[in-house]
Protein backbone atom coordinates (compact mmCIF):
# COMPACT_ATOMS: atom_id res chain seq x y z
CA UNK A 1 0.00 0.00 0.00
CA UNK A 2 1.24 3.58 -0.87
CA UNK A 3 -0.75 5.39 1.79
CA UNK A 4 -3.53 7.20 3.38
CA UNK A 5 -5.34 10.07 1.60
CA UNK A 6 -8.19 11.72 2.58
CA UNK A 7 -10.22 12.80 -0.27
CA UNK A 8 -12.76 15.68 -0.51
CA UNK A 9 -15.06 16.08 -2.91
CA UNK A 10 -18.77 17.11 -3.00
CA UNK A 11 -19.69 15.99 -6.40
CA UNK A 12 -20.62 11.79 -5.53
CA UNK A 13 -19.34 10.83 -9.15
CA UNK A 14 -16.06 12.70 -9.00
CA UNK A 15 -15.45 11.38 -5.59
CA UNK A 16 -15.89 7.86 -6.82
CA UNK A 17 -14.09 8.09 -10.25
CA UNK A 18 -10.98 9.33 -7.77
CA UNK A 19 -11.59 7.14 -5.51
CA UNK A 20 -10.92 4.22 -7.67
CA UNK A 21 -8.15 5.63 -9.50
CA UNK A 22 -6.28 5.84 -6.05
CA UNK A 23 -7.50 2.74 -4.68
CA UNK A 24 -6.03 1.36 -8.63
CA UNK A 25 -2.75 3.10 -7.55
CA UNK A 26 -2.27 1.26 -4.23
CA UNK A 27 -4.11 4.36 -1.97
CA UNK A 28 -6.48 3.71 1.25
CA UNK A 29 -8.63 6.92 0.57
CA UNK A 30 -10.63 7.97 2.94
CA UNK A 31 -13.91 10.10 2.00
CA UNK A 32 -15.39 13.20 2.99
CA UNK A 33 -18.26 15.08 0.96
CA UNK A 34 -17.77 18.74 2.45
CA UNK A 35 -15.29 20.50 4.82
CA UNK A 36 -16.75 19.62 8.36
CA UNK A 37 -16.92 15.94 7.75
CA UNK A 38 -13.14 16.36 6.22
CA UNK A 39 -12.28 17.48 9.59
CA UNK A 40 -14.05 14.38 11.48
CA UNK A 41 -12.13 11.67 9.62
CA UNK A 42 -9.11 13.79 9.63
CA UNK A 43 -9.46 13.94 13.52
CA UNK A 44 -10.01 10.33 13.56
CA UNK A 45 -6.97 9.05 11.27
CA UNK A 46 -4.94 12.28 11.90
CA UNK A 47 -1.47 9.84 13.41
CA UNK A 48 -2.11 8.07 9.66
CA UNK A 49 -2.58 11.03 7.42
CA UNK A 50 0.31 13.43 5.63
CA UNK A 51 -1.33 16.81 5.23
CA UNK A 52 -1.25 18.13 1.42
CA UNK A 53 -3.00 19.61 -1.01
CA UNK A 54 -2.58 19.34 -4.83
Amino acid sequence: MEGIILLVEDERSLLSLLKTELQFENYQVLEAKDELQAVEVFNDYSSEIDLRNY
